[in-house]
């Protein structure tokens, strides 16, 4: 009796070994941009592909579209009203890169809204891709960032401007907000705080810009590494190709085309032989575009704050840059004049090559990171 005993016992130990070895499922979840050009309206909006339960995957895509008023805008192209309107998106699978756990959408509506009037709209929504339910971003904070923000926001953007209506520029909407690949971006509801060129403000932040104010051990958060949420090897392959991250691909285009899209916030300042832009976008507040004076096309971008294959400017210091990308190409002093011409803080500039584009990484004179500039060299720089 106690060898049968002995045996059962054997054999319920060996196919628990067996179950726990069996191999994990990992779930691939793409995500489609759909694209639909109704006359005067286009329409981009994600959906998603590959949850393994398809009921939670129908729900985030029946949300999506019904939070973008993506039914109505259809039904006023197609009755002969015309709307006008123009709905971009953009997504991120956030999470292990096997195991993403939440979904963030951003969609801009502008033009003729649902509601029949003309504006702009951002719509920000997350989603647990293990329920399908909204994520109500106000929980992504600790109780002390409403306060953090709204003196950041007063004595870096209202402060400065004279001409920006601000009477509904408080508080931050810490309501209205979305974790992406590279930070947190949030954004005003409709028709309360606007930008000059009459769009809903919003803002956008590097994790390192804000961590100290995100709450790491509520739900949303636990489980993220969000400090490793993007590629960072990537992020320095991606130098070869003239990109920076949560910055638009724009080197190579058009400044006419680029300002059309993403505003001037103030007149063009001189850099070098050229111009820096200043844009009023999100994704571009402390980022400028550069143009050569004998061109029309942007050359390269400044920026003064950027985080970038773990480099993150007014953290890092020359030991890290080294540290991670080796000894540079050449190093020149900033001083006086140079520095105000590159628009930077007197120090060092430190110069590496990726391809046909030359990295300039200027630190100040206590070796901290405090500008990065990436240019288009060309053949030049081979």
């Amino acid at each position: 009796m106690k060898s049968i005993k002995l045996m059962f016992l054997l054999l319920f130990y060996c196919m628990n070994i067996f179950a726990e070895s069996e191999p994990v499922t990992l779930q691939k979840i793409d995500i489609a941009y759909i694209h639909e050009d109704l006359d005067e309206t286009e329409l981009h909006f994600p959906q998603i592909s590959g949850l393994e339960n398809s009921f939670v995957e129908q729900k985030i895509n029946d949300t999506i579209v019904e939070k973008a008023n993506i039914e109505n805008l259809r039904a006023m192209a197609s009755s002969g009203y015309d709307s006008g309107t123009n709905v971009s998106c953009s997504a991120y699978l956030l999470g292990d890169e096997d195991s993403p756990k939440k979904l963030s959408t951003l969609m801009s509506v502008s033009g003729r809204l649902s509601s029949g009037r003309n504006g702009h709209e951002y719509i920000p929504l997350m989603f647990s891709l293990e329920s399908g339910d909204i994520i109500p971003s106000s929980e992504l904070f600790l109780e002390n960032a409403q306060e953090e923000l709204d003196d950041w926001l007063y004595e870096n953007i209202l402060e400065q401007s004279t001409y920006l209506n601000i009477e509904n520029a408080l508080p931050v909407p810490l309501d209205n907000a979305i974790l992406t690949d590279t930070g947190i971006f949030i954004a005003y509801p409709v028709d309360t705080f606007k930008f000059l060129s009459d769009t809903s403000a919003a803002f956008h932040f590097y994790y390192y810009e804000i961590i100290e104010l995100l709450n790491k051990d509520n739900t949303i958060i636990s489980g993220i590494d969000i400090l490793k949420l993007s590629d960072k090897k990537e992020e320095i392959e991606n130098l070869s190709k003239g990109l920076l991250p949560g910055v638009p691909n724009i080197i190579g285009s058009s400044i006419n085309e680029v300002t059309k899209k993403y505003y001037e916030l103030t007149d063009s300042e001189s850099f070098l032989s050229g111009e820096r832009y200043v844009l009023e976008a999100p994704e571009f507040r402390d980022i400028y575009p550069i143009v050569s004076s004998d061109s029309d096309t942007i050359s390269g971008i400044l920026a003064k704050r950027m985080s970038i294959g773990g480099l993150d400017i007014g953290i890092s210091t020359k030991e890290d840059c080294i540290s991670l990308l080796g000894e540079a190409i050449a190093v020149l002093p900033l001083e006086g004049a140079s520095a105000s011409q590159y628009y930077m803080p007197e120090g060092e500039l430190s110069i590496y090559f990726f391809g046909e584009y030359k990295l300039m990484l200027s630190t100040d004179k206590l070796d901290i990171l405090r500008t990065v500039y990436i240019e288009y060299e060309g053949d030049s720089s081979t």
